[in-house]
């Protein structure tokens, strides 16, 4: 990422295709509802308005952007956004007065940000710097005043930006590969960023490690966006294809849904497994709160709404169906 000049396109984005559906139970396992919506990546979510709001790429020809908008965690109402099309899944976060959205483009995959009052809507679209562009789904979160971007960048380095206005963007500390005596350690699948209980924004990646030759070892990094170096890890896996995760929070408790290495069932890490305690659920084994909920091939995501712990990912069905169960 070079520094310089932003570049903004303030360019307004029409909402030319409005899709009004209320999303129906396909089939409930376990408790696990999927919705008729499907999606190409992992959905993002966030609180806004005292109601849960959901962004996600559709898997139509296009891959068009959907926002859809819940008052209960489990039934929605979608807008699609005809003029956007996302090589993967976009951000969601609440910010001041508005929601904002960041997607990579489907072709330069640049990362574009959005903004919205009403978290459906969405105008003012431009690109804050050309050489900022993502091969994978970008991440949003704000906390501190401060809105937060993170995405894994060509060169496998995780870049970390935040926002005072949503417009102009301050870069901070970069978490960039470093090399072991066997190979280069670097992160391997995007950041995930949610905000805990005490307004600080925090977020997860997973990082590649070569502790002997050719013998790769993954694991979940949690980290702090301005802070150095990758912060504290667990979910460790040797051999394996590498871990994914996502991250929510609730009032004492870390939510941090992964799908482990060489396999697709979602486990639940409730206060970070190994890395933290936690006032309810305190450490144990996988899947941690003993409950399997279904299989993913991305990052399951977790959200805290209305008291509630939300899971939500995209399915493995041949439609990619989104599927959400409420943990407790």
């Amino acid at each position: 990422m070079r520094s310089g000049c932003y570049i903004s396109r303030n360019r307004k984005a029409f909402i030319t295709t409005l899709v009004f559906a209320v999303a129906s139970v396909l089939s409930q396992t376990a408790s696990a509802l999927s919705l008729t919506y499907a999606s190409t990546d992992t959905p993002s979510l966030t609180v806004f308005n005292g109601r849960l709001f959901m962004a996600y790429t559709g898997t139509d020809s296009n891959h068009r952007l959907n926002y859809a908008v819940s008052s209960d965690g489990t039934t929605f109402t979608q807008v699609s956004d005809g003029a956007n099309r996302a090589a993967s899944g976009p951000a969601i976060a609440a910010f001041g007065t508005k929601t904002y959205v960041a997607f990579t483009g489907i072709n330069d995959h640049r990362i574009n940000i959005y903004s919205s009052t009403d978290g459906q809507h969405y105008s003012g679209q431009y690109v804050p710097n050309a050489n900022w562009n993502s091969p994978w789904r970008v991440a949003l979160a704000s906390g501190g005043g401060y809105l937060y971007l993170s995405w894994l960048g060509y060169d496998n380095a995780i870049y970390n930006v935040r926002s005072s206005d949503g417009v102009n963007w301050a870069s901070l500390p970069t978490i960039i590969p470093f090399p072991t005596p066997n190979g280069t350690a670097s992160p391997v699948y995007p950041p995930t960023l949610a905000t805990d209980s005490n307004g600080v924004v925090q977020g997860v990646f997973t990082q590649r490690f070569y502790y002997s030759f050719n013998v790769p070892t993954y694991q979940i990094n949690i980290f702090t966006p301005g802070g150095v170096g990758g912060g504290t890890t667990c979910r460790t896996y040797v051999n394996g294809s590498g871990t994914q995760a996502g991250l929510g929070f609730l009032p004492g408790e870390r939510l941090m849904p992964f799908k482990p290495a060489s396999a697709s069932v979602i486990g639940l890490d409730l206060n970070g497994g190994s890395c933290q305690g936690g006032t309810t659920y305190p450490t144990s084994a996988f899947p941690t709160d003993g409950s399997s909920y279904g299989t993913t091939g991305v990052a399951p995501a977790a959200v805290g709404f209305n008291g509630h712990a939300y899971l939500f990912w995209t399915g493995t069905d041949s439609a990619q169906h989104i599927n959400v169960v409420q943990v407790f």
